[in-house]
């Protein structure tokens, strides 16, 4: 919780009536606060799970890391605590909590087939460059005899209607005899035809 500085406060109640000693007061508390907010700043700094993009360049710099151009902060802090973290044990309770890490608590799933030497993993990662800190992990955390399936299937959640019209039309010849026997025939002709097509509407406005 961040210490708001009040020096009036700290004057009899008598002296904080007077406006001089309040505008003395005020101006002292703005230069005592930022120095406060200084001191925050470089104590959350020194935790990456508090950092600021300040404090995690600090970081980066220190792992080695490349930052990629746009990337947010949030997916700067993960591959930090990724590499960070990468003096652990090669167990797969680890790497479950670095999958977890990376993809979130419960964006991705896992199927495990390990009397076949297979294991399948489906996550949903759209921030940048979270999948090749992903294959990194699995490069280095998993044994070289396990065939991996790993798919990234992202749903933007797009919708939009689909419209279809089916025209069916019939023909039939009929032969008609006064030959009357116990068996007859009937000969006739069916076609058949599809079309698929799209419609795409684009409203564009004269801009003013």
């Amino acid at each position: 919780m961040k210490r708001e500085i009040d020096l009036i406060k700290n004057l009899p109640e008598f002296m904080q009536e007077y406006v001089s000693l309040r505008l003395i007061g005020d101006a002292e508390a703005e230069v005592l606060q930022a120095v406060l907010n200084e001191l925050h700043k470089i104590d959350n700094n020194q935790f990456i799970l508090t950092a600021d993009s300040d404090g995690l360049k600090r970081f980066e710099k220190l792992l080695g890391i490349a930052v990629v151009p746009n990337e947010t902060l949030e997916s700067r802090r993960k591959k930090v605590l990724a590499k960070w973290n990468d003096q652990e044990s090669y167990t797969y309770s680890t790497f479950l909590k670095k999958l977890e890490l990376i993809c979130g608590a419960d964006n991705y799933q896992i199927v495990e087939r390990f009397k076949q030497y297979e294991l399948e993993i489906h996550t949903d990662l759209r921030a940048c460059d979270e999948m090749a800190e992903l294959e990194h992990v699995i490069d280095y955390m998993l044994p070289c005899n396990l065939v991996l399936h790993l798919s990234n299937e992202m749903d933007w959640g797009a919708k939009g209607a689909c419209g279809m019209k089916v025209i069916g039309a019939f023909t039939e010849r009929f032969i008609c005899s006064d030959n009357f026997k116990e068996r007859f025939s009937c000969e006739g002709n069916h076609g058949f035809g599809g079309a698929v097509s799209s419609l795409f509407i684009i409203d564009t406005k004269e801009r003013q």
